[in-house]
């Protein structure tokens, strides 16, 4: 009886002093304000923290309208990638992203890489600037005295242990330092946490370099965004090696679940005022909510290298089928920037004759921009348009210089084409000109020419279009030259092929030279047929390919390329620093040409490099 007593004793003391637990809890909780409430969930939900601490256009952030990003944020897998179209939110996603991981983890550094220090700092200036201003708790947390535009240190009041938590945001670009010394700005930074940001324009070996700054990290998280180009290049191997997450929507009236594509966007068959397009369910027809989806695996791994989403305009509530509609009907819309933008995919049309990886290989030597041997003889080839674009190589075709003419006026065109030959004069041969639609252009580059006493060799070149086989036929008296389109393509795809192209491979990442290479990628060969029946190939640009063209033209005036023997039969250059003499117009002759005739800009750059070069 009394062990009985006892244990009711017991019993009543532990239940009295739950009740005092619970009594306590309910009171705190009672005196939460919502701002401690909001707080809380911050702190144990990435979405909560974003809506809590970040403010866009004077607004609190808002998912409204964007269910399909509460995932991807949440997810806590170690490698994630987006494929993504462009203007779909993905800059602020992988900002708050990176702010979100620092802050969480206090004592950690977070890399935001883009493919060039250009992009970095304006990003810095718009994007990260802004968030950090207009957001009290962001603002309180960055130590604005001991930051940079592109190095961001965030600092938070002393702990109970006397102990200031500090962050690093850093951004870089990852081009800048020239493809020997990639990733320099990121060699001996110990990383927690990396974006990068359009990796599609990246150099192949971004992760390897910056990856080594995360080995020692207890997180190793990477956020990987990128907009599609071709089929086969890195970033779309990445993709294939993903899960490959996509938004399947689910139609409420039949129940068909399917990812959206251009399947969705339907005829109304309205008139007057309605709108003619929609986006409904491919089974039924009809009206389709786009935020009615989830996201389902179409790749699914046990351990999959990434975790992939894709992401494309069709997804997102600010932009009506109306709007994609007139994006794909839009001349200012390529096939391949409609499928690469918009919906976010790879392009390869049905054939790629030149792909990026074989232009790379035209560039594996130390050629620069502007530079030129003993006794060179130079072609010029311009392709008119909004824009002009020059491109001139030498007898061997090895690319000398690329000159983009801007001006808002066309007919200016010529005159700043014509200046900046002007700097060959004395190695100039002969050059070809697009016709185009308008030939006084052509005649004003030939006076301009003739007036700067650089050459009289001008001619307006026109396409013979396919079928056709035209040989090149030259009419002296009118100075014109008629050329077959798709076999002075071909020319040029076997030239790249063999690798007879030379691009200058110490400048290979040079922006005009890397807009040269992806015009070069522009063009798919498609099938097609005469009348009769007859089947034959056509090239069709699937996005701009202008300075494609202008090499054409300077094909045509050089006559066909005098290739060197394999092997090469011309010196090698030991040391190009002391062959050759950079002068103020940009042009590298070499020291023999100089003698007083070419007044130098300065002492050249101190580079040295352990690559013998040799001379086309």
């Amino acid at each position: 009886m009394e062990e009985m007593d006892t244990q009711l004793s017991t019993d009543y003391e532990t239940v009295s002093a739950n009740n005092d637990i619970f009594t306590s809890l309910e009171q705190a909780l009672q005196s939460l304000t919502e701002g401690d409430v909001r707080d809380i969930l911050a702190d144990i939900d990435t979405v909560s923290w974003i809506e809590s601490r970040r403010i866009l256009k004077g607004q609190p952030f808002s998912f409204k309208d964007r269910d399909y990003l509460l995932q991807p944020y949440r997810d806590e897998y170690q490698n994630i990638i987006f494929m993504k179209g462009r203007q779909v939110e993905m800059s602020e996603f992988s900002m708050n992203w990176l702010l979100h991981k620092l802050d969480a983890h206090p004592y950690t550094v977070g890399l935001h890489t883009f493919p060039r220090a250009a992009q970095a700092q304006k990003f810095a200036k718009q994007r990260l600037q802004s968030a950090i201003m207009d957001s009290e708790y962001i603002k309180n947390w960055n130590d604005a005295h001991n930051s940079e535009q592109v190095m961001r240190k965030f600092l938070k009041e002393k702990d109970a242990k006397g102990l200031q938590p500090y962050n690093f945001y850093i951004l870089g670009g990852t081009w800048e330092s020239r493809k020997d010394t990639v990733g320099d700005a990121a060699r001996g930074i110990s990383l927690d946490f990396v974006v990068y940001d359009e990796r599609q324009d990246h150099p192949d070996d971004v992760e390897t370099v910056i990856g080594e700054g995360a080995s020692h990290s207890e997180y190793k998280q990477t956020l990987t965004l990128g907009t599609p180009k071709l089929p086969g290049i890195q970033f779309d191997q990445q993709w294939e090696a993903s899960d490959k997450h996509y938004w399947f929507v689910k139609c409420e009236h039949c129940g068909y679940e399917a990812p959206l594509t251009m399947d969705n966007i339907m005829d109304s068959g309205q008139f007057d005022d309605e709108p003619d397009w929609y986006y409904g369910c491919p089974h039924c027809r009809k009206p389709l909510i786009r935020t009615n989806g989830r996201w389902m695996a179409t790749n699914p791994q046990k351990r999959p290298e990434f975790r992939g989403y894709h992401i494309n305009q069709l997804m997102v509530c600010w932009l009506t089928a109306e709007e994609i509609m007139k994006k794909k009907n839009s001349t200012a819309y390529s096939r391949r920037r409609f499928y690469n933008e918009v919906l976010g995919e790879s392009y390869g049309g049905d054939d790629i004759p030149i792909t990026i990886a074989m232009m790379e290989e035209c560039g594996k030597n130390e050629f620069k921009l502007g530079q030129l041997g003993d006794n060179e003889r130079i072609y010029c080839g311009i392709d008119w348009g909004a824009q002009s674009y020059l491109w001139i190589h030498n007898k061997h075709h090895r690319l000398i210089d690329l000159y983009i003419a801007d001006q808002s006026d066309p007919r200016e065109h010529p005159k700043a084409l014509a200046r900046h030959i002007a700097k060959y004069k004395k190695y100039v041969k002969k050059v070809v000109c697009d016709a185009g639609p308008d030939i006084t252009r052509f005649y004003s580059l030939r006076d301009e020419l003739k007036e700067l006493g650089v050459t009289n060799q001008v001619y307006a070149c026109y396409y013979a279009t396919p079928p056709a086989k035209t040989d090149i036929q030259w009419d002296d008296k009118k100075m014109i030259v008629t050329v077959g389109r798709s076999e002075a393509i071909d020319k040029v795809i076997d030239e790249v092929s063999d690798t007879n192209l030379t691009l200058p491979g110490y400048d290979l990442q040079n922006e005009k030279v890397d807009m040269a290479i992806e015009h070069f990628t522009n063009i798919a060969a498609e099938k097609a047929e005469t009348k009769s029946g007859n089947a034959f190939i056509i090239y069709v640009n699937t996005g701009p390919d202008h300075f494609l063209h202008a090499k054409i033209y300077a094909d045509i005036a050089s006559g066909g390329a005098e290739y060197l023997p394999a092997g090469g039969s011309a010196p090698c250059i030991s040391n190009p620093r002391q062959q050759f003499t950079r002068t103020k117009s940009g042009i590298y002759v070499p020291q023999t040409l100089s003698n007083g005739k070419f007044a130098t800009n300065a002492a050249p750059r101190n580079r040295t490099s352990k690559h013998r070069n040799k001379r086309r």
